[in-house]
């Protein structure tokens, strides 16, 4: 590796750990370890951060993570409401419990 420039291999694992949300000392302790100077290695993982092409995507990223967030609440809202194998043969929820009375009320 020249000073600053990395393998294409290695800068596809930069980007897909920056994706991965890994903090950029973590970063730069794995390439320094691989034997690239403290400073390239700071530069490195900072010309990755600001490519447009991964800035783009850390976008995307971040809100993937935010949608599988709530995806995760909706799931265990999802549980309380009607948990799983407790349904005993109901196909609504009773009268009077919350998902009824919110459905009523926006009419």
């Amino acid at each position: 590796m020249g000073r600053s420039e990395l393998a294409n291999d290695w800068q596809r694992w930069l980007a897909d750990n920056l994706l991965r949300g890994v903090a950029d000392e973590v970063l730069i302790k794995r390439l320094v370890e691989r034997g690239l100077p403290e400073p390239d290695a700071r530069a490195a993982v900072a010309a990755a951060r600001g490519h447009p092409f991964v800035r783009a995507a850390l976008r995307i990223a971040e809100a993937l993570r935010r949608r599988d967030a709530l995806l995760g609440v909706q799931a265990e809202l999802s549980e309380l409401l009607l948990p799983t194998g407790s349904c005993g043969g109901r196909s609504r929820a009773p009268r009077g419990s919350w998902p009824s009375t919110t459905l009523r009320s926006a009419r």
